[in-house]
């Protein structure tokens, strides 16, 4: 996040006012679609253009003078993010299929949208949404690792940086999409296995997060505590009804032992 000044938006009065705004990358604005926030543009140090408003159209046109103008950066309000992560999430798919998006670019906005679409899974655990929102993201994974064989390596690139929860999860699917793909499973039994992945540690939603986030090894009622996470995650998604059986084998074993 970026703090910089901008001008008036339409309704406010004249005044300049100072904000703090998200950086976006311009191949994360899909062409031809109508924005849910407002969009501005760099324009010199500590400064902001005021470019598209919401509920306007951002078309190929605009994209292609962005592009000759030198800027594939612009920015959006860190008000509207949410919006902005619910729009990238919806044009997820139109982003992977674009050809013209490096494998980078595109690895780089498959992993942020999965990491807020499981994050608002362990914020709200049981809402209805969670299965429908995380299979499409699940289906992504799938479909951009299996796309190429550098995919996966882009991929990990990303998946060194950072150890959370949701971003754990995250990491455990896209390497369950490629062991499920070597062992030659059916297209479906990997997007299955893939939701699976993401929902594993969906019952960490209800162990007390100064549990999960302590330093140090946990005492003998802690460790307790977090392996009820399996047992909780199961009884969520059940409650749900709309996992399939291969997906919950990876929420109910993920710590089962072989022996």
């Amino acid at each position: 996040l970026i703090t910089a000044e901008r001008p008036p938006l339409p309704g406010e009065s004249d005044r300049a006012a100072k904000e703090t705004f998200l950086p976006v990358d311009l191949d994360g604005i899909v062409s031809d679609t109508l924005l849910d926030f407002n969009l501005f543009l760099p324009a010199g140090k500590g400064k902001l253009l005021f470019f598209r408003s919401t509920n306007l159209e951002f078309t190929n046109e605009h994209r292609l003078r962005l592009i000759d103008n030198n800027i594939r950066r612009v920015y959006v309000r860190a008000q509207e993010q949410r919006k902005y992560q619910q729009y990238l999430e919806q044009h997820l798919p139109e982003v992977l299929a674009n050809p013209e998006i490096a494998p980078t670019k595109k690895a780089d906005l498959l992993y942020t949208v999965s990491s807020q679409v499981v994050k608002d899974c362990l914020d709200e655990p049981r809402a209805a949404t969670i299965v429908p929102r995380t299979r499409k993201m699940a289906e992504g994974t799938v479909d951009f690792v299996l796309r190429s064989e550098q995919s996966l390596g882009q991929l990990a690139t990303l998946m060194a940086t950072d150890y959370y929860t949701y971003t754990h999860s995250i990491n455990v699917a896209v390497f369950a999409v490629a062991l499920a793909h070597k062992l030659g499973l059916s297209r479906d039994e990997v997007n299955e296995f893939a939701l699976g992945a993401l929902l594993h540690d969906l019952g960490k939603s209800e162990v007390p997060v100064e549990i999960l986030n302590k330093r140090g090894p946990l005492d003998n009622e802690e460790m307790l505590k977090v392996r009820e996470h399996v047992v909780i995650g199961e009884r969520l998604l059940r409650g749900n009804g709309r996992l399939g059986a291969v997906a919950m084998l990876a929420v109910k074993q993920h710590h089962e032992k072989i022996d």
